[in-house]
Protein backbone atom coordinates (compact mmCIF):
# COMPACT_ATOMS: atom_id res chain seq x y z
CA UNK A 1 0.00 0.00 0.00
CA UNK A 2 1.12 3.32 -0.93
CA UNK A 3 0.88 6.71 1.07
CA UNK A 4 -1.84 8.97 -0.19
CA UNK A 5 -0.86 12.76 0.12
CA UNK A 6 -2.66 14.90 2.60
CA UNK A 7 -4.98 17.13 0.63
CA UNK A 8 -3.10 20.61 1.67
CA UNK A 9 -5.67 23.88 1.84
CA UNK A 10 -4.44 26.81 -0.08
CA UNK A 11 -3.56 29.89 1.77
CA UNK A 12 -6.67 31.67 1.12
CA UNK A 13 -9.03 28.84 3.13
CA UNK A 14 -5.51 28.88 5.82
CA UNK A 15 -6.41 32.84 6.44
CA UNK A 16 -10.08 32.42 6.27
CA UNK A 17 -9.87 29.81 9.15
CA UNK A 18 -7.23 31.96 10.98
CA UNK A 19 -9.15 34.83 10.68
CA UNK A 20 -12.87 33.57 12.24
CA UNK A 21 -13.97 34.82 15.11
CA UNK A 22 -17.03 34.27 17.38
CA UNK A 23 -18.29 36.91 19.22
CA UNK A 24 -20.83 37.18 21.87
CA UNK A 25 -23.12 40.14 23.19
CA UNK A 26 -24.55 40.10 26.71
CA UNK A 27 -26.90 42.72 27.70
CA UNK A 28 -28.40 43.48 30.99
CA UNK A 29 -31.21 45.67 31.81
CA UNK A 30 -32.01 46.93 35.72
CA UNK A 31 -35.53 48.97 36.50
CA UNK A 32 -36.52 50.12 39.93
CA UNK A 33 -40.37 49.62 40.82
CA UNK A 34 -43.42 46.97 40.78
CA UNK A 35 -43.41 46.48 37.03
CA UNK A 36 -40.60 46.77 34.33
CA UNK A 37 -40.23 49.25 31.69
CA UNK A 38 -42.91 48.64 28.30
CA UNK A 39 -40.47 47.18 25.83
CA UNK A 40 -39.10 44.94 28.77
CA UNK A 41 -42.89 43.60 29.09
CA UNK A 42 -43.14 43.41 25.09
CA UNK A 43 -39.96 41.36 25.16
CA UNK A 44 -41.13 39.01 27.94
CA UNK A 45 -44.75 39.05 26.52
CA UNK A 46 -43.16 38.08 22.83
CA UNK A 47 -40.68 35.14 24.77
CA UNK A 48 -44.35 34.04 26.93
CA UNK A 49 -47.61 35.39 25.15
CA UNK A 50 -49.88 36.39 28.69
CA UNK A 51 -46.69 36.97 31.02
CA UNK A 52 -47.02 41.10 30.51
CA UNK A 53 -50.36 40.62 31.96
CA UNK A 54 -49.91 38.37 34.59
CA UNK A 55 -46.71 40.33 36.04
CA UNK A 56 -49.25 43.43 35.66
CA UNK A 57 -52.09 41.63 37.58
CA UNK A 58 -48.98 40.29 40.00
CA UNK A 59 -47.83 44.11 40.25
CA UNK A 60 -51.03 44.88 41.44
CA UNK A 61 -52.05 42.31 44.09
CA UNK A 62 -48.86 42.87 45.34
CA UNK A 63 -49.54 46.71 45.70
CA UNK A 64 -52.97 45.66 47.19
CA UNK A 65 -51.10 43.39 49.93
CA UNK A 66 -48.65 45.72 51.10
CA UNK A 67 -51.77 48.46 51.86
CA UNK A 68 -53.40 46.25 53.21
CA UNK A 69 -50.48 45.31 55.59
CA UNK A 70 -49.49 48.57 56.42
CA UNK A 71 -53.29 49.32 57.18
CA UNK A 72 -53.28 46.72 59.89
CA UNK A 73 -50.33 47.96 61.62
CA UNK A 74 -51.67 52.01 61.55
CA UNK A 75 -54.59 50.31 63.09
CA UNK A 76 -52.96 48.04 65.56
CA UNK A 77 -50.48 51.16 66.46
CA UNK A 78 -53.68 53.49 67.18
CA UNK A 79 -55.21 50.70 69.36
CA UNK A 80 -52.13 50.78 70.90
CA UNK A 81 -51.87 54.49 71.72
CA UNK A 82 -54.96 54.45 73.13
CA UNK A 83 -54.26 51.39 75.12
CA UNK A 84 -51.23 53.28 77.05
CA UNK A 85 -53.14 56.86 76.98
CA UNK A 86 -55.67 55.31 79.02
CA UNK A 87 -53.15 53.83 81.10
CA UNK A 88 -51.07 57.45 81.39
CA UNK A 89 -55.19 58.63 82.91
CA UNK A 90 -55.06 55.58 85.21
CA UNK A 91 -51.92 57.13 87.25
Amino acid sequence: MGKRPIPRQNNKQQQNQATQVATTTQTTAFYQGAIPPPEMLKGFDDLVPGSAERLIALAEQESLHRRSLEMQTLQANIVSQNHQNALNRSN
